[in-house]
């Protein structure tokens, strides 16, 4: 069952030189305010660009986050009008995920049962699931500065419904002296049995108001109404902003949800007038407390007995805090690890002040364990007991891992002490496909369809793993001096070369390889302390907890983003062609960092109870990360919300 997108839309008033628009088509959303330069009217360039955006958002029907970030923002970097640009925001619903992108200005706030929050403004991309009943509205910068979001929030709680409260607002907006450039949509998510795609597509017919519209007025595909004055309706008067709402547009994360009358926009003339409840001002007169550099009590271990009062109202704040991290889990990870962050270190000093045993360290120790719980959940930070996936001495005792590589679920692992060649299927069963006398001093492994490849001192040797049959392909192994790494890809095979800074390549020909080719560009070249590579149609390697990535031979800039604890002793890196993302094993503090193509942080993975780990790979077909230690084989599983992110 689909939800329903239900939406109402408000456009100030423009002219040839500020002009704002709306558009709602199937599940495209979008707010745009664009400044003109009065030689051509910019109705019709606003009306280009928006045009343009949906006809490629919808040609390529984007299903990941980074599929739409390159799209929306590929889409502005090329258009002739991106000067122009004020404010952007653009939604699209695939299913029940929503993707937001933001550009320079303007804003997108959910509200998802009694909370509300900004989940994107601002230059920004938020990514998420919406649910039955989430009520979201995208503003214009313009719009903001006339309606501040606060009021927005008091209509919707007033009203409840998308439709009414646009209208008001909408007939509020028009009154003022210069409306020019605001825009909004409104939309709220409802369950239907009705497929979305179904649903009839209006245009919505230039100062054209509806009391109560139709579905299909409801999925307007393009409305540029322009409101104009409207006697004997309501004034908005902004009032000038008091310390308190000043402090809350400092801190729009700590900003009670106004669940009580509060704003108003139906009074007649209009005063927005906020009435807080005597809990909630209690919160912001703390903060008030601490901008101007006053002091009731005074934080950390002078404090022994702090007012009940005070202990009460620090709670609620905090309680507020982890209740929006939670809120936004699926919509805005950064949001939401900022609040519960910000929570989870109050927790910890704050608890220091308190006597133990007392009923209030025990709602604060509880709300930190709530707040870890949250953090670890959104920080997709998980800490695992790997299982036994194969035990390489019960085909071979003494048998020793020095190297593995994988290739489909069948992994090949190499045992130098032994100079044995060993395969593991993805069942964990093992056998010995190779080594001894053929393998003279094996240094690195690697493996492709039925081929396993090693290095050794007669050359590069390949080994079948059906017919156990062993092969010098390349004797003359040229001028490879340190060769720390070895990966197989599209029938080639790569070599990682510190001592002379460069990656071979070995190519088939025939039944043969040629010899050892420079892979980079001549300019290029590798770090000399580089351990580790991994290939995925461009070449990754890892050295100095860096990465770098090759693309075509030579190097496409890349830093690594969102990874709160930083690497310590990075000292194996995994991709393949059936790989989503990039793993990084981290010894230093004995984890698996995962990145997405574009080096941010996806999640991370603490071992726990094993030590040792020398090598890794990675099966995202069979969801495990295997981990080589010594003569075992070890496996942890990806996480779902992990493996399922956008």
């Amino acid at each position: 069952m689909e939800l329903e997108l239900i939406t109402s839309q408000v456009v100030g008033l423009s002219n040839d030189f500020l002009w704002s628009q709306t558009m709602v088509e199937g599940n495209f959303i979008a707010t745009i305010e664009m400044q003109g330069d009065g030689f051509t009217p910019i109705k019709e360039e606003a009306s280009v660009f928006l045009t343009g955006l949906v006809e490629l958002v919808n040609r390529h029907k984007p299903q990941e986050k980074e599929a739409f970030r390159r799209i929306v923002a590929g889409y502005i970097e090329n258009s002739p009008y991106r000067m122009k640009l004020k404010s952007l925001v653009v939604g699209l619903r695939n299913v029940n995920n929503l993707f937001l992108y933001c550009y320079k200005n303007g804003a997108a706030i959910l509200k998802r049962g009694d909370l509300w929050s900004e989940i994107v403004k601002g230059d920004g991309l938020a990514v998420g699931t919406v649910i039955e009943n989430d009520l979201l509205v995208l503003t214009t910068e313009a719009f903001e500065k006339l309606i501040p979001h606060s009021g927005v929030i008091d209509r919707f709680i007033k009203e409840g419904d998308p439709q009414i409260a646009g209208e008001r607002i909408g007939a509020a907006l028009h009154n003022f002296d210069d409306s020019k450039g605001a825009a909004a949509i409104f939309a709220y998510f409802k369950k239907t049995e009705i497929p979305i795609t179904s649903l009839n597509v209006e245009v919505v017919p230039e100062n054209s108001i509806s009391p109560k519209p139709s579905i299909s007025e409801k999925l307007t595909a393009v409305e540029m109404t322009h409101l104009k004055e409207v006697s004997g309706q309501p004034q908005v008067v902004a009032p000038s902003p008091s310390i308190i709402s000043r402090v809350k547009a400092i801190f729009p994360q700590k900003t009670p949800v106004i669940d009580k009358p509060g704003i108003s926009l139906n009074a007649s003339p209009i005063k927005l007038v906020v009435t807080t409840p005597k809990k909630r001002v209690l919160v912001i007169a703390l903060v008030l407390i601490g901008l101007l550099g006053a002091s009731f009590f005074v934080v950390g271990d002078k404090v022994s007995n702090p007012s009940n009062s005070k202990v009460s109202a620090q709670l609620e704040s905090i309680t507020f805090r982890i209740e929006e991290g939670e809120a936004l889990s699926d919509l805005n990870t950064l949001r939401a690890k900022i609040s519960l962050t910000s929570a989870e270190r109050e927790l910890v000093s704050f608890i220091e002040t308190l006597k133990k045993g007392t009923k209030e360290r025990i709602e604060a120790e509880a709300l930190l364990t709530r707040a870890r719980q949250a953090l670890g959940t959104v920080s997709k930070s998980y800490h695992v007991s790997p299982n036994i996936f194969a035990d390489l001495t019960v085909v071979k005792p003494g048998a020793h891992g020095d190297g593995i590589a994988i290739y489909e679920g069948d992994i090949a692992v190499l045992d130098k002490t032994n100079t044995s060649i060993m395969l593991v299927d993805a069942s964990g069963s093992t056998e010995i496909v190779g080594g001894g006398a053929d393998t003279p001093n094996p240094r690195n492994i690697a493996i492709h369809g039925s081929s396993i490849f090693t290095l050794t001192d007669k050359g590069l040797v390949r080994t079948e793993t059906g017919s156990k049959r062993q092969q010098v392909i390349v004797s003359d192994i040229g001028e490879i001096a340190n060769a720390s790494d070895m990966v197989g890809y599209a029938g080639n095979v790569y070599v990682l070369d510190g001592g002379n800074k460069k990656i071979w390549k070995f190519a088939p020909s025939g039944n043969s390889f040629t010899t050892a080719r420079p892979y980079l560009s001549e300019n290029e070249t590798i770090p000399l302390n580089v351990v580790k590579m991994a290939i995925d149609g461009s070449v990754w390697i890892l050295g100095e907890n860096r990465v770098k990535k090759y693309v075509r031979g030579n190097e496409e800039f890349i830093t690594i983003e969102g990874v709160d604890n930083p690497l310590v002793n990075a000292i194996d890196i995994f991709i393949d062609d059936l790989s989503k993302y990039l793993y990084i094993y981290d010894a230093g503090t004995n984890r698996v960092v995962v990145l997405d193509t574009d080096g941010r942080y996806n999640s991370e993975y603490f071992v726990d109870a094993v030590s040792g780990i020398t090598d890794m790979v990675v099966s995202e077909d069979q969801g495990k990360i295997f981990l080589l230690s010594g003569s075992l084989i070890y496996s942890i599983d990806i996480h779902a919300e992990a493996e399922d992110a956008l």
